[in-house]
């Protein structure tokens, strides 16, 4: 996997997510004219659990009242495996999950603004990628990991939509992420302007699915 020269990537937590939503069955044709730059996709994935919900908002079921970690994400791998195994104990999943990292990618395109990556945070384990795991791609989104690229729709009279069709879906793979790191950080840098005083600074995050 590409990355620009002097970037890092740190894993900032692990998740599980829902694996057996077809695109129409959570994508209404409104929903993806009005937050897509592709549209011919198998089915956004994202950092942001509103876009990619976990296996337990999937299944309706609590949060895990013992979750620890970053947000929405649990630092220790071992201990999500452990909290689906028990919620299947309890009552059985209906449905297919993956677990997957989520990263940050840090380094001279976001320099004077990732002191808050720096902040004591959890630990994670394990806290490097693994070599067996997949790379599924790029997504940018602010601190909070809401996506600019899935979660911050058009504005009507602002955005020039079929401009921003043109210019991004090309270089974003069958999950709406971008595959190549120079693309998530150009588009970081448009959604800096686009959403300055809402959501920006942006960030790439990186999407593994663990096997």
């Amino acid at each position: 996997m590409p990355l620009e020269q002097h970037t890092s990537e740190r894993i900032l937590g692990y998740d599980a997510r829902e694996n057996w939503r077809r695109l129409d069955q959570a994508w209404s044709q409104e929903r993806r004219e009005r937050f897509l730059y592709r549209l011919d996709v198998v089915k956004p994935l994202s950092v942001d659990v509103r876009v990619w919900p976990t296996i337990f908002q999937a299944e309706d079921r609590p949060d895990p009242q013992d979750r620890f970690g970053l947000l929405t994400t649990w630092s220790e791998l071992d201990a999500l495996r452990g909290a689906v195994t028990h919620a299947y104990q309890e009552k059985p999943l209906l449905r297919a999950w993956r677990m997957i990292a989520i990263t940050i990618v840090l380094g001279p395109y976001c320099e004077t603004e990732a002191e808050i990556w720096n902040l004591p945070r959890p630990a994670v384990s394990p806290a490097q990628i693994g070599p067996s795991w997949t790379f599924l791609g790029f997504d940018v989104g602010d601190r909070w990991m809401l996506s600019a690229l899935s979660n911050c729709g058009f504005v009507a009279g602002v955005d020039n939509v079929p401009a921003l069709r043109a210019a991004y879906s090309p270089v974003l793979n069958q999950f709406h992420l971008f595959s190549k790191l120079d693309d998530a950080i150009e588009f970081k840098r448009f959604s800096d302007r686009r959403l300055a005083g809402d959501h920006a600074p942006c960030f790439v995050f990186g999407l593994w699915m663990i096997k």
